[in-house]
């Protein structure tokens, strides 16, 4: 097993923190002035940690939970300095990454994907430097994609730091928090009108974006499966799903079931206990939704009902129904990135670039005045900025550590506990990796901290198992090479 011990501090690393907390204080000191709300939602958290041990490990869990459950309202939280939009997430993840990369201890074992990692964000840097002259800041803000992959390092290094109990306490905080918060949907037009309202943008509200949201409830809903006991499986499992009826995502329909294939396949021979919570969820779940439906509030395209459902999924066939438009959108976008993408092979090759329109001129707000600029598919979207050459890592690092949690979920190595928390871990990365297919999730840090915060997890309980069955055996061989 992985030996956690407390962090012993060289004189330049006791600088280096001291140096990273003024910069943390600096950053909200002036958010304070620019941004009264934020800084007090910032600093109310930050006093508490103050007060205790491991304020890089609250800081961290606090980012966490912000990005899932606030989703895109929380990624707009941020201040500008001189024109540049600088977000919340940015200021307090660089820290605390750059506080890693400097405890290197905490590193070890990382491996291939950790080189996979510094590949990407070695040609996305030569990218921003290539393209910042023409895009500006449109340039630096697709920068902070592959930038925040950075939290790969932190989630590495916080699961070998604090252990798995840690983790466990974490994650169920999550999806306690995003679950009540999806208890709030009816309401989210109160929310969004009479919450804080942020913008690096565009003025954005904190509170009301369930779309991102969403993603994060179908996560939760799978911990109540997979990690909860009955009596609570069922009932926070039927809240779930009742949010995801009123919040009507076409994609969140088709992953959920194909996530629970994905599961049952990774789990092999071992009980999970899932069909039968899941059918105990759906069908408590079920006689919930039946009993409120005539009372029901109207969802986020319609009614709360099997048509509205059977609608939209219809669209999905070219038949016309709620967001049959957005449909129509995300398929010119499709073809119209891919066709530019291919027309030269320099842009295959080298990519498009930081900072250009994929979104064919698309624009909202008042006046049409903002870009969209993403073609809602995050897959498409990485080989058109960075081509081949920035896609071979991007595929490298992903499957690198996708492997790292298959493996992990087959291992004899973990404990029934841990096999379970991998199972979920699978669960919801599946989900992620499913709705960036129909989203632009992993362009802003409400989907890729939480994705690459499992994946980092994943790859440590599977490293500390191994080093775990490593001390076992040395254990059992010491013995007989004495006795012999």
């Amino acid at each position: 097993m992985i030996a956690v011990q407390a962090a012993s501090w060289h004189p330049a690393g006791r600088a280096a923190r001291s140096v990273l907390m003024l910069m943390l204080l600096a950053g909200l000191g002036a958010l304070s002035v620019l941004q009264p709300l934020a800084a007090l939602a910032c600093l109310a958290p930050l006093y508490l940690a103050l007060r205790r041990e491991h304020i890089f490990r609250d800081a961290f869990a606090g980012l966490l939970i912000g990005n899932v459950v606030f989703s895109y309202g929380f990624a707009n939280v941020g201040f500008r300095l001189g024109g540049m939009p600088v977000p919340l997430t940015e200021m307090i993840l660089l820290p605390l990454a750059g506080w890693v990369l400097l405890y290197r201890r905490s590193l070890t074992g990382i491996g291939l994907p950790g080189y996979f990692l510094a590949a990407l964000l070695a040609y996305a840097l030569l990218r921003l430097i290539i393209d910042f002259p023409r895009y500006g800041t449109l340039a630096l803000r697709d920068f902070t994609t592959p930038l925040e992959l950075l939290c790969l390092l932190v989630a590495f290094w916080a699961f070998n730091e604090y252990g798995f109990e840690w983790a466990k306490r974490m994650w169920l905080a999550v999806c306690l928090c995003v679950i009540g918060y999806a208890l709030l949907f009816p309401f989210y037009g109160l929310l969004a009108a009479h919450g804080p309202i942020f913008g690096l943008q565009q003025p954005v509200p904190l509170m009301g974006q369930y779309v991102e949201a969403g993603v994060g409830i179908g996560v939760a809903f799978f911990f109540c499966l997979l990690r909860l006991k009955a009596p609570a499986s069922l009932v926070l499992g039927a809240f779930c799903l009742a949010a995801i009826a009123m919040i009507q995502m076409r994609g969140l329909y088709l992953a959920i079931p194909v996530v629970i294939l994905v599961v049952l396949i990774a789990s092999g021979r071992v009980r999970t206990g899932m069909p039968a919570r899941l059918a105990g969820t759906l069908l408590f779940g079920g006689l919930v939704l039946m009993l409120v439906i005539p009372q029901a509030p109207q969802g986020r395209v319609g009614q709360v009902n099997v048509s509205t459902v059977g609608a939209q999924l219809s669209t999905l066939l070219g038949r016309s129904g709620p967001g049959d438009s957005s449909f129509e959108y995300r398929v010119n976008w499709l073809n119209k990135t891919w066709t530019d993408q291919t027309q030269s092979l320099d842009r295959m090759l080298l990519g498009s670039g930081l900072g250009t329109d994929l979104a064919s001129g698309f624009a909202v707000g008042e006046n049409d005045q903002l870009l969209v600029r993403k073609p809602h598919n995050d897959y498409i979207e990485v080989f058109a900025r960075y081509g081949v050459i920035g896609m071979l890592p991007w595929i490298g690092l992903f499957g690198s550590l996708g492997w790292a949690l298959w493996r992990a979920a087959r291992s004899s190595y973990l404990t029934a506990d841990e096999r379970t928390f991998v199972l979920w871990l699978i669960a919801g990365v599946s989900i992620y990796m499913l709705i960036a297919a129909t989203q632009p999730l992993l362009a802003f840090p409400c989907g890729t901290l939480p994705l690459i915060t499992m994946l980092g997890m994943g790859l440590a309980l599977l490293r500390q198992a191994e080093a775990r069955a490593r001390t076992d055996t040395d254990d059992l061989e010491g013995p007989a090479v004495t006795a012999a």
